[in-house]
């Protein structure tokens, strides 16, 4: 009866010496690979590559005689294989009922491959169900892109070499970097939580935008993440606490100009948005924008169109002298007309966004200053 496994392993290590390769064999059959593959030294030595390590990498050999593309692979094995700081291949090698190879396809452990795996392995972690990775499997598909021009060591070689790379401990620690990394694009984290009341809320709403600092909840947990999946047990779990977000980032940046009307050229300041991530969740009539600049902050609704702002200057404000006398006349057109301006936010990747700010007759207190800033301008 044909030993596909030994023919397998017999061709593999054949094309590994018709190329120089030294195929370690494993000696224990638990291991995730057949083979330690070693590459010799590159031949040309040079004080910047002295120092660099030989290359090595791991390969598990699967031979076959048919042609389905694709096989189920224990992901106790595929654990040991993605999580092996040195390169990993899988080697498929179709014999089609033949004595010699037909086909051979080498696939690489890469970064997609890696995700799948650490995904699985953490889906089953975090389920009720028996998740013995023993007896869990993964199918491993490979193609025609896989496939190598000629089955020999030649060929063999220069695809590892495609892969790996000539800086093994480059590869290493990009490898390293990603096994840390994926999976959580989007957070490591997931907390659910209690406001009491919509007062509460609309505090969270304005920590959200950075107007508030902190608000009173209950029932906090939070839970590890990874792929979106959130682990068993809870590392937070308490009755009551105090909520705050610290350094909260604008959504975006760009200006807001003030007119008289929509022909003039108006006065134009440099602002920020801050779009609440609230605003997802909750009803049209409690969403929430900030729009804040140097010495002006905005609040508006755009479902209810309503909007509340204000305009001051700390007593160690600092402007450039252009946008200080900008920044009065502002002030003195709010100030000295009981009419309603015309003013525009426009910010990079958003709509034009149009609205009207009410005046007041309230009288202007910086009539010399201005005086002073126009002349220093001219």
């Amino acid at each position: 009866m044909r030993d596909l496994g030994l023919m397998g392993e017999s061709a593999f290590t054949f094309w590994c010496a018709e190329a120089g390769l030294i195929p370690n064999g494993s000696q224990v059959d638990r291991t995730g690979w057949d083979f330690l593959v070693e590459f010799p030294f590159f031949t040309e030595v040079s004080p910047h590559n002295i120092h660099k390590a030989a290359l090595e990498c791991k390969v598990q050999v699967k031979a076959t005689d048919h042609n389905k593309r694709k096989l189920s692979i224990s992901l106790s094995n595929l654990r040991r294989l993605i999580t092996a700081q040195l390169p990993s291949f899988f080697v498929f090698i179709e014999f089609d009922g033949k004595a010699s190879a037909e086909r051979v396809f080498v696939v690489h452990v890469d970064k997609e491959l890696i995700s799948k795996v650490l995904r699985r392995l953490h889906q089953l972690e975090q389920s009720e169900t028996n998740n013995n990775f023993n007896k869990r499997t993964m199918t491993v598909h490979y193609n025609d892109t896989h496939l190598l021009k000629k089955a020999n060591g030649e060929n063999l070689k220069k695809c590892l070499l495609n892969y790996i790379g000539n800086d093994i401990s480059e590869y290493i620690e990009t490898k390293r970097s990603h096994l840390k990394s994926t999976g959580y694009e989007d957070g490591v984290g997931n907390f659910t939580f209690t406001t009491e009341g919509e007062e509460d809320l609309k505090t969270l709403i304005d920590i959200s935008l950075g107007i508030k600092d902190q608000v009173s909840i209950s029932k906090l947990k939070g839970f590890h993440t990874r792929f979106g999946i959130p682990s068993k047990l809870p590392f937070i779990d308490t009755k009551n606490g105090t909520l705050e977000m610290p350094d909260i980032q604008p959504t975006a940046t760009g200006i807001i100009r003030f007119k008289i009307n929509k022909l003039t050229t108006g006065l134009s300041f440099e602002a920020k948005l801050y779009n609440s991530a609230l605003n997802a969740m909750i009803p049209d009539e409690l969403k929430k924008l900030r729009v804040e600049g140097d010495f002006f902050d905005f609040q508006l609704n755009p479902f209810t169109k309503s909007a509340s702002y204000s305009f001051s200057f700390e007593e160690d404000s600092k402007l450039e002298i252009h946008k200080f006398r900008n920044a009065l006349r502002l002030l003195e057109l709010l100030s000295s007309s009981g009419e309603k301006i015309f003013a525009e936010f426009i910010f990079d990747g958003l709509p034009k966004l149009d609205f009207h700010v009410g005046c007041s007759n309230n009288e202007f207190h910086f009539s010399n200053e201005l005086i002073i800033l126009d002349n220093a301008i001219k």
